[in-house]
C-alpha cells in the first residue's frame, strides 16, 4: 500500500491499547480512489508502542461504549446489526465515527437508523459493485442464487455529517478469497469499491 505498512510491534501494540477494534476496516476517504489504510493500520500510526495514558472512552446512548483517538478525531466502538440470511437475528459490527471528543452527536445517530430502516435498498445497490469482482473469482464455484453467502458485514465508517452529499462507507470480510471489500458510499448510493488483503 503505497510503502505505508506499519510494522509487526506497532500492529501489536494497538491491538493492546485499543481492544474495541477486532476487524481489519479499511478508513474509506472522501472520494472513491483515493489511497486507503485498514483502520488496523490507521489506528497503528496514532498509538504509540509504549504509549501509557489510556485512550480517552465513552458510553454512547446508542452506540455503547467507544474509544477516541485524538489525533484522528475518530471514535470506535462496535454495534449491533441485523444478520443475514434472516433478519431476525444480530451480528455485532465494528462503528467509526469521524467526530470531535465531544463524541458522536443525535445527527450520527439518526443517521444510522435511517441506514438500518432503508438497508435492503442499500444493499441492492451495493451488490451492484461488490458481486463482479467475486463472481469472476469463484468462476464455476459462484452461486447465482446466494452471492451475499460470500461475504461478512464487518463494519461502518461515519463522517462528520458535516456537509452533504454524505460520503460514508461499508466494510464486508469475503473469507473464500481472504480479501476485506470496502464500498463506498454517496448518500444511500454505492459510488467505488476497494479490495485488500488481510
Amino acid at each position: 500500500m503505497n510503502g505505508l505498512r506499519t510494522q509487526p510491534a506497532r500492529i501489536e501494540a494497538a491491538r493492546a491499547s485499543a481492544n474495541t477494534v477486532s476487524g481489519l476496516i479499511r478508513v474509506a476517504k472522501n472520494r472513491p480512489g483515493i489511497h486507503t489504510l485498514s483502520m488496523l493500520e490507521f489506528l497503528a500510526n496514532l498509538v504509540r508502542p509504549k504509549q501509557k495514558e489510556p485512550l480517552p472512552a465513552r458510553t454512547d446512548p446508542f452506540f455503547g461504549p467507544m474509544v477516541y483517538f485524538p489525533a484522528a478525531r475518530l471514535w470506535s466502538g462496535k454495534t449491533m446489526f441485523p444478520s443475514r440470511p434472516s433478519r431476525d437475528g444480530e451480528i455485532e459490527i465494528e462503528i467509526l465515527i469521524d467526530t470531535g471528543e465531544t463524541g458522536p452527536a443525535e445527527s450520527h445517530r439518526a443517521f444510522f437508523e435511517t441506514a438500518l430502516a432503508r438497508w435492503p435498498d442499500i444493499e441492492i445497490s451495493i451488490g451492484e459493485i461488490l458481486f463482479p469482482p467475486i463472481k469472476k473469482w469463484a468462476k464455476r464455484d459462484y452461486d447465482e442464487n446466494n452471492p451475499w453467502a460470500y461475504f461478512a458485514l464487518c463494519g461502518i465508517r461515519l463522517p462528520s455529517l458535516e456537509t452533504t452529499p454524505v460520503e460514508w462507507a461499508v466494510s464486508f470480510w469475503c473469507p473464500s478469497v481472504r480479501h476485506h471489500f470496502d464500498v463506498q458510499m454517496l448518500d444511500w448510493k454505492a459510488t467505488g469499491l476497494d479490495i485488500s488483503r488481510k
